[in-house]
């Protein structure tokens, strides 16, 4: 064999070797990608699923949760068509379900809306959602306008969960007959709200507690003047008291020196 051939062969040995090699990174890479997709889609779906349950009706529209039914539904196939090992029938069933109380507007649980952990996974659930719509306008699957009008109002809800909470406290603070404690809790839920000022639906609730905070004002400045009149009554019939037994004192002594 010439040297040539030699040469050839170790060559062609050496770009064999390279050429395994750089396959088997690229199996290895493809494989990295793929579990990464499917490690991102099992995500998706668990944030959907969480947005279709663990949301009350009131903070997310029936035709967006709806949506989030659909892309959930998208999600299980995409799953499937990647080779993902999981009981796909059993979760399109699921969500089948799922769709079907949304429509029928069925019972939801009763969350604790006073509860304060409550309502900070509720509105980190609205944070998802108020993300979850903007990607769904930017794929064109909602119309812009439309899809606009729903961040306003997931915008509004996220800023009302932590103004609910501040009306709770001072709905506990009025029942307790705490006025000027209700009041600053009234002031906190219009701060909260004070973020998105701008948002019609949130200036149409701050107008709400700026009417509650001068009726509890009023409410409380009543109750300062009963307390204030209640004491001076108080102090005058002390008053009186006195003086009458500094009268009759000095009847007795009157009557002890002509004795």
């Amino acid at each position: 064999m010439s040297a040539t051939n030699i040469t050839a062969l170790i060559g062609g040995v050496i770009i064999l070797v390279l050429l395994l090699i750089y396959l088997g990174q690229w199996r290895e890479k493809a494989k990295d990608a793929r579990q990464r997709q499917l490690n991102a889609l099992l995500d998706r779906l668990r944030l959907l699923k969480a947005l279709a349950t663990g949301l009350p009706p009131q903070y997310a529209a029936k035709d967006i949760r709806l949506l989030v039914v659909a892309r959930a539904q998208e999600i299980i196939k995409e799953l499937a068509n990647l080779g993902h090992r999981g009981d796909h029938e059993s979760q399109s069933e699921e969500w089948e379900v799922i769709k079907e109380n949304i429509k029928s507007q069925a019972d939801f649980p009763q969350l604790d809306l006073q509860n304060q952990a409550v309502m900070q996974e509720v509105r980190k659930l609205l944070k998802g959602l108020y993300k979850f719509i903007e990607t769904q306008i930017q794929k064109g699957r909602i119309e812009k306008k439309t899809g606009v009008k729903h961040l306003l109002n997931t915008q509004f809800l996220i800023a009302r969960s932590l103004a609910d909470s501040h009306v709770n406290k001072a709905k506990q603070a009025q029942a307790a007959n705490r006025l000027r404690v209700a009041i600053h809790h009234y002031h906190d839920a219009i701060e909260a709200l004070g973020k998105i000022e701008k948002n019609p639906l949130a200036q149409k609730s701050m107008l709400i507690y700026r009417q509650r905070i001068k009726d509890l004002e009023k409410l409380a400045t009543e109750a300062a003047q009963s307390k204030s009149e209640a004491i001076a009554e108080g102090s005058d019939r002390l008053s009186a008291q006195l003086d009458k037994m500094v009268t009759e004192e000095e009847k007795w002594k009157k009557k002890q020196s002509y004795d």
